[in-house]
C-alpha cells in the first residue's frame, strides 16, 4: 500500500511539472519545439551529447522541481520516472512474441526492405534504424548488426531473421534514444 502511494505521489509530482511547462512556455514555443532565446549579456548552454543535462524546454520546470523538493528527491523521482520508462518500452518489445508483435515486426520489415527483395541488406538497415532516429548508428554498427542477425551467413537478413535480432536491437537503441531526447528537453538539467 505504501509503494502504490509512493509511486501516485511520484506521478502527481511528474504530471504536474509538465502542466507547469504548459504554463510557463508560451503555446507557440511549445509547439513548434523553439526555444527561447537567451536573454541578452547571457550565453547559451554549451550543448552536449547523450545524456549529459542540457538546457531545454523543460529547464525551467526541473530548475523549479529542484527548489520545491529539493535536488535529491528530484533525483529519486527522475530515477523512478526513468524505471518506468524502461519497463513500459521492456514491456512493449516483450510483445514481439505475440500475434500483435509478430505483425509489427514484419511491418517494420516490409518498410525497411525498400526493393522489395524479402532480405535486407546492411545498407537497408541502416537507412531503416537512421530513420527510426537512431543516427549514432553507422556503418561500423551496422556491419556488428547484420553479423549477429545473420544466422545462415548469406551477408543479407531475411523476416525470420530479422523478428530474432530486432526486438533486442530495437530496445538498445530505445532506450539510448530515450536518453538523447531526455537530455535535449532539459529534463536531465
Amino acid at each position: 500500500m505504501a509503494r502504490a502511494t509512493h509511486a501516485r505521489t511520484n506521478r502527481g509530482i511528474v504530471v504536474s511539472l509538465l502542466g507547469a511547462a504548459l504554463l510557463v512556455w508560451n503555446s507557440s514555443t511549445l509547439w513548434v519545439g523553439l526555444q527561447p532565446a537567451a536573454a541578452r549579456g547571457m550565453a547559451p548552454a554549451e550543448v552536449t551529447r547523450f545524456g549529459k543535462a542540457k538546457d531545454g524546454i523543460f529547464t525551467p520546470i526541473v530548475e523549479g522541481a529542484k527548489v520545491i523538493v529539493g535536488e535529491g528527491e528530484l533525483k529519486k523521482i527522475r530515477a523512478n520516472v526513468i524505471k518506468m520508462h524502461g519497463e513500459l518500452m521492456g514491456n512493449f518489445i516483450g510483445t514481439s512474441d505475440s500475434a500483435f508483435g509478430d505483425f509489427a515486426l514484419e511491418k517494420l520489415f516490409e518498410a525497411a526492405d525498400e526493393d522489395g527483395s524479402g532480405q535486407l541488406d546492411k545498407e537497408e538497415l541502416k537507412q531503416a534504424l537512421n530513420k527510426l532516429g537512431f543516427t549514432w548508428v553507422d556503418e561500423d554498427k551496422i556491419d556488428k548488426v547484420a553479423k549477429k542477425g545473420d544466422k545462415d551467413g548469406d551477408g543479407l537478413i531475411d523476416l525470420e531473421e530479422f523478428k530474432k535480432m530486432a526486438p533486442t536491437v530495437l530496445k538498445q537503441n530505445l532506450m539510448k534514444l530515450a536518453k538523447e531526447n531526455g537530455s535535449e528537453l532539459g529534463m536531465l538539467s
